[in-house]
Formats: C-alpha cells, sequence, structure tokens
C-alpha cells in the first residue's frame, strides 16, 4: 500500500505555515522514529550522507553564508555512521561558516566537543522539546533569529511539527532556509512537504530514490 494512503489529515487542528497537519493516525505512529517495517520506502543504503546529500547541503548553505547571523542546528553529528559517508552536517558548517555567525547546536546526548566560543560555536544538550529550555539558550545568546536552520533530530511527526511550531515559525528568519535530513526515509520529515502552505512557503526535496534525502523550505519572496 502506498505511504500516502496511510496518512489522515487532523482537519480540526491548525499550525501556521501549514495547509493541513499531517497524521499517520496514532500517537503510536506519530511518535515513532521511524515508518514501519511494513511500509517500506524503497531505499537501501548504508549512506547516511551521500555525496548528492553533501553537495545540496553544502550549495544550500552557501546561499546564505555571507548574510548569515546566526545557524541552529537540531541533531548534532556524532561518529560517522559508515566510513564511505561523504561528510556531516555540522563538520561542514564548522569548515564553511563566518567566524562571526553564531552556532547553536541542540541534542539529546553530549555534543559539547563543538563547543567554541572563540569560533561562535555553543551547544546545548537538550532534547527539542524542553522548548523552554532552547528558547532562554536562544535569548542568552541575544539571537533574534536563525538564516540557516538544520533538523536531523528525533524524525517522528510530533516532534517535527513541534521543531516547525516553536523554532522555525518564531526564528526562521526572511531570505532564510529551512534545511532537513531524511525526507525520503522518516516520516516527521516526509510528511512536512506535504502539508507545507504553498502561498507562504517555497519547497524542494533533493536526492530522491536510494537515498536518506535532504529538502529545503524558504519563505516565499511575495510572502
Amino acid at each position: 500500500m502506498n505511504l500516502y494512503e496511510k496518512i489522515n489529515v487532523k482537519e480540526s487542528e491548525q499550525i501556521e505555515g501549514l495547509a493541513f497537519v499531517p497524521t499517520l493516525g496514532s500517537k503510536e505512529l506519530d511518535d515513532r522514529d521511524g515508518f514501519p517495517p511494513e511500509w517500506p520506502t524503497g531505499v537501501n543504503t548504508h549512506l547516511h550522507f551521500s555525496e548528492c546529500t553533501k553537495d545540496h547541503f553544502v550549495d544550500l548553505f552557501s546561499r546564505v553564508k555571507d548574510t548569515c547571523g546566526a545557524i541552529l542546528e537540531i541533531g548534532v553529528w556524532g561518529e560517522p555512521h559508515h566510513q564511505d559517508n561523504a561528510g556531516r552536517s555540522t563538520e561542514l558548517i564548522q569548515e564553511m561558516k563566518n567566524k562571526e555567525t553564531i552556532y547553536l547546536g541542540v541534542d539529546i546526548n553530549d555534543r559539547s566537543f563543538v563547543q567554541d566560543d572563540e569560533n561562535n560555536f555553543h551547544f546545548l544538550q537538550s532534547d527539542s522539546m524542553d522548548t523552554e529550555k532552547i528558547h532562554a539558550k536562544i535569548k542568552e545568546l541575544e539571537i533574534e533569529g536563525f538564516d540557516f536552520i538544520f533538523i536531523d533530530g528525533w524524525h517522528s511527526v510530533n516532534a517535527v511539527l513541534h521543531e516547525w511550531k516553536h523554532y522555525v515559525i518564531p526564528f526562521l528568519n526572511k531570505g532564510g532556509i529551512l534545511v532537513l535530513h531524511d525526507t525520503n526515509t522518516h516520516p516527521g520529515p516526509y510528511v512536512l512537504f506535504d502539508s507545507i502552505d504553498e502561498e507562504v512557503f517555497e519547497s524542494e526535496k533533493y536526492c530522491l530514490g536510494n537515498h536518506y534525502g535532504l529538502g529545503a523550505i524558504w519563505y516565499r519572496k511575495d510572502s
């Protein structure tokens, strides 16, 4: 059965920036990090971050690099998943960002090795669902908005919708870019793209086929 036939719509709810609120049909399913095994996505690869993913990630960040005041990354890299991986998002940001650009990385695990005050790298160990803690850190760093947000944390529908409501809508600057990983393979990123309000946002998916997938969302110029 096609995955889309499994997805229901919560007609009674509204979230800013979305045409409808996606769901997989139950809290148990909506809180899963991955699709149930009987819902195959057709992806069969060990490359968590493929060469295609890397190229598009670099291109997307390059679009805002020169004017980027602040970056938010939810899900900070640990050890590479496989020796053939083309890279990881945090490493690429470390290589590319301007020194004055503020980076805030958030992860449920300890990734404090990225902390580097001299180069404006900051880390907060937190679940992304702890809105108060993360908002307090954003305020402490005197960040008013982000020009680049990368989401690669817990991939459930509910987690991604929470991140959309509490970090993207309040903080993504006009002219900024939201990037999500695993748009081919995990329920939250997968369904978010279908629910985007196209009168407000533009979106594009990259690395279709046998890749974990990458996607970008940004405000329409006329919105």
